[in-house]
C-alpha cells in the first residue's frame, strides 16, 4: 500500500540528510581550492556511474522473471557494504589554528554572497519537481516499465559521463558560465518533455537532460563552496540542502496537482519557467563569478 511505500520513502531521505552536509563538507574541506570544480564533480559522477550499473542490473533480474519486489530486495546489499567502505574515511586535515581564530565570526554568520546563491538556487528548485515525473512522463508517453528504467539509464550515463569534466572546467572559466550553460538545457529540455509529440522524443531528452545535471549538481556545490569561510561548510550545506530540499517538496506537489487537475504538461513548463528565473538572477549577479 501507498502508506509503506511513503514510510520507506522517508526513512530514506533521513538518511539522505543525514549524510549529504557532512560528506559535502568533507569533501570542500579536503580539497584545495582550484580544484573545488573537478572534486564535486569527480564525486557526482562516481555515485552517477551506480545509478548506471543499478538499473541495468535490475532490467536484466525483470528480464530473467524477478518481481519488483526482489530487486528491492538486492539493492540493500550496496548499502550494507557501503558500512564497511565507510570505516576507510577519514576526517579532512584540521586547518591552522590561526585561520581557524580568524574566521570564527564568519562562523556566526555567512557572508552575504553565500544567502544570493542560495536564493538563486531556491528559486531555481521551485520548479525543479522530482524525477519521478520525468518517469511518468516517459511511461505516459507509450515506453513501458523496461524502457523507462533503460531510459533513465542512459540520462545517468550521460550525467556520470560529463560530471567530471564539466566540474573542472568551472574551475577555469567562471562557475556562473557552466550554471547558466545547464539552467538553459534544463529549461529545453523541460519545455521538450512538454512537447514531446511521442515516445521517440524521450530518448534524447533524456540524454541531454544528463547534460544538465552534469553541469549544475556539483558545480552548484563548489560554487557554495567560494563563499563558505573555513569550519562552517557543514552548517552552509545543511542549509543548502534544507533549502533546496524544501523547495523540492513544493515543486513535487505543485507538480503533482498541476499533472492531475491541469494537464501532464503543465510541470514542466512551470520547470521551464523557474529555471529562467533563475537564469535571469545569475546573470544580474555576475559578480559572484
Amino acid at each position: 500500500a501507498w502508506g509503506y511505500v511513503l514510510g520507506g520513502r522517508l526513512g530514506d531521505r533521513l538518511g539522505k540528510a543525514a549524510r549529504t552536509a557532512p560528506r559535502d563538507a568533507l569533501i570542500r574541506d579536503s580539497t584545495p581550492a582550484a580544484l573545488l570544480g573537478a572534486s564535486f564533480g569527480y564525486h557526482r559522477a562516481m555515485d552517477t556511474a551506480g545509478a548506471v550499473v543499478g538499473p541495468l542490473i535490475a532490467v536484466g533480474l525483470l528480464a530473467g522473471g524477478w518481481s519488483l519486489r526482489s530487486v528491492l530486495w538486492v539493492a540493500v546489499l550496496p548499502g550494507l557494504l557501503t558500512l564497511l567502505f565507510l570505516t576507510r574515511v577519514r576526517e579532512a586535515p584540521k586547518r591552522e589554528a590561526l585561520e581557524l581564530e580568524i574566521d570564527r565570526s564568519a562562523i556566526r554568520r555567512l557572508p552575504r554572497p553565500f544567502w544570493v546563491v542560495l536564493g538563486v538556487w531556491t528559486l531555481f528548485s521551485l520548479g525543479n519537481s522530482s524525477d519521478v515525473f520525468l518517469i511518468l512522463r516517459a511511461h505516459d508517453l507509450g515506453l513501458s516499465a523496461t524502457l523507462v528504467i533503460l531510459a533513465y539509464a542512459l540520462y545517468n550515463l550521460v550525467h556520470s559521463a560529463l560530471s567530471w569534466p564539466l566540474g573542472a572546467l568551472s574551475d577555469r572559466v567562471a562557475r556562473t558560465s557552466v550554471l547558466a550553460a545547464g539552467l538553459v538545457v534544463f529549461a529545453l529540455v523541460y519545455l521538450g518533455f512538454a512537447l514531446a509529440p511521442g515516445s521517440w522524443a524521450v530518448w534524447p531528452l533524456f540524454a541531454v537532460y544528463g547534460v544538465y545535471i552534469a553541469a549544475t549538481e556539483g558545480v552548484a556545490k563548489a560554487w557554495v563552496a567560494d563563499f563558505v569561510p573555513p569550519g562552517a561548510a557543514g552548517t552552509a550545506y545543511g542549509l543548502f540542502a534544507a533549502a533546496s530540499g524544501g523547495a523540492l517538496l513544493v515543486a513535487s506537489v505543485v507538480a503533482g496537482l498541476l499533472w492531475s487537475r491541469v494537464s501532464p504538461e503543465a510541470p514542466f513548463l512551470l520547470g521551464a519557467a523557474t529555471a529562467t528565473g533563475a537564469l535571469l538572477l545569475i546573470f544580474s549577479r555576475r559578480r559572484l563569478a
